[in-house]
């Protein structure tokens, strides 16, 4: 016996088999938008990401133009800085023979002073003896009785030098 029971569930057991090759014609179609939609959008930011990187190669670059230029100045400072700090010693020495110079220098003043003291004590002793010495009995009144001056070493005095002569000293 033919059953009908039998075939309306056939009919559907077709209708869904077609409801699940539809669906899943459009499940594709979605799924491929889908994929397509993520595609385009993971594209955009991969964009985005690259015009970023871009932007900051460029300043990476321009930094490293900077630190490139700051380094030949360096390097020119550091090679000052020596030929300075060789100067620097350079002036330092000659200060110190400078120094040395004007301490050898003084003591020659004070040694110049000390004779020239010397001299001057020398001098004025000669002179208290010639004053103080008595006058000779022999001598004519009305004569000078002044110490005749006395030619020393060197002396280029026209007196003392006829004094030495007339005197026979």
């Amino acid at each position: 016996e033919y059953n009908d029971d039998n075939d309306d569930d056939d009919d559907d057991d077709e209708d869904t088999a077609m409801n699940t090759v539809s669906s899943a014609g459009e499940q594709t179609g979605i799924a491929s938008f889908a994929a397509h939609e993520q595609l385009t959008s993971k594209l955009k930011v991969a964009q985005v990401e690259c015009k970023a990187l871009r932007a900051s190669l460029r300043e990476s670059e321009k930094t490293r133009e900077q630190l490139l230029e700051e380094l030949v100045t360096e390097r020119g400072a550091k090679e000052k800085l020596s030929s300075m700090d060789a100067r620097v010693q350079e002036l330092e020495q000659d200060n110190m023979e400078q120094a040395q110079e004007i301490q050898g220098l003084h003591s020659d003043i004070v040694d110049v002073k000390e004779l020239y003291r010397n001299q001057l004590n020398m001098l004025l002793e000669e002179k208290a003896v010639a004053v103080m010495q008595p006058e000779a009995p022999n001598s004519p009144e009305g004569a000078d009785n002044t110490p005749a001056p006395q030619a020393q070493e060197g002396d280029d005095n026209p007196d003392t030098a006829v004094v030495l002569e007339d005197g026979g000293q």
